[in-house]
């Protein structure tokens, strides 16, 4: 048998924080046209773009994410516990110079931030009124 618990998530929200990981993709980001130009005669930085093309590397991603869920159990019935949590996802795929990103995304970490639970739900208008 089931837990006898029902989850509805009532809201989702992410935000992309950063990326990172190839060392191509970081050199890109400082370079101009005049680094550009002289890139044949830098050894290290000419065989990061040649790893990253023939060979790749790993890029990674994080993500901050908020949400709310409303947990409900079956029997007996109680009041709705609500839990509200914030979240860095941590996730990372293949990444190549010849085909960009080449693999799907992996999540490698789930980072929690801060997690609020709450019987009866939170009430948003009456949340301050209280303190007062």
């Amino acid at each position: 048998a089931g837990s006898g618990v029902e989850a509805t998530i009532l809201a989702v929200h992410a935000r992309f924080e950063r990326v990172y990981g190839p060392e191509s993709l970081e050199m890109i980001r400082s370079m101009d046209l005049g680094s550009l130009r002289s890139l044949r005669s830098d050894a290290q930085r000419l065989e990061a773009f040649h790893h990253d093309t023939w060979r790749g590397s790993s890029l990674q991603l994080q993500v901050a994410a908020v949400s709310e869920t409303e947990l409900i159990t079956a029997a007996p019935p109680s009041p709705a516990m609500s839990v509200r949590r914030a979240d860095r996802l941590h996730l990372s795929c293949d990444f190549n110079l010849r085909e960009g990103i080449a693999s799907g995304f992996r999540i490698d970490k789930i980072e929690e931030l801060a997690e609020e639970a709450r019987k009866g739900g939170f009430d948003e208008e009456g949340e301050d009124d209280e303190e007062e």
